[in-house]
């Protein structure tokens, strides 16, 4: 059994006043990906039709009307990607998780600082004329 975290949770469905009328069921979603060229081979594809049914004409169901963190997923895209994947479970964590990360180096910068001087010119022209 999944820790409680990881289990899959109905979906809140709203009306356009943001009234809650229920939750999503398997009918309200797609569960496949319907657009462009199909990446499957056709003949493993049930109900299969070039022209109009390149993915098939079998309905699908699966479990995309539910909410999941699917961890193992995300650990796998952060590594393709270059990046570490941190659970945040308190929000300490996201501190430690930082700090964890954090380089620190130092740098030089140019910085324009003409605007000092010009608000300076302006302050003793005012004196001026006061």
């Amino acid at each position: 059994m999944a820790p409680a975290a990881l289990q899959a949770v109905p979906i809140p469905k709203f009306n356009n006043k943001g009234e809650r009328i229920g939750i999503y069921q398997p009918d309200d979603v797609p569960h496949r990906s319907s657009f462009g060229e199909s990446d499957l081979n056709p003949e493993r594809i049930e109900g299969y039709d070039a022209r109009n049914a390149p993915f098939g004409n079998s309905v699908v169901i699966g479990h995309e009307h539910l909410s999941a963190l699917n961890e193992p997923y995300l650990q796998d895209l952060a590594a393709q990607s270059g990046f570490t994947y941190q659970r945040l479970i308190k929000q300490e964590d996201i501190a430690s998780a930082i700090e964890r990360n954090l380089t620190p180096r130092q740098i030089q910068i140019s910085a324009d600082v003409r605007w000092r001087y010009v608000a300076i010119g302006l302050v003793l022209l005012s004196a001026i004329w006061l």
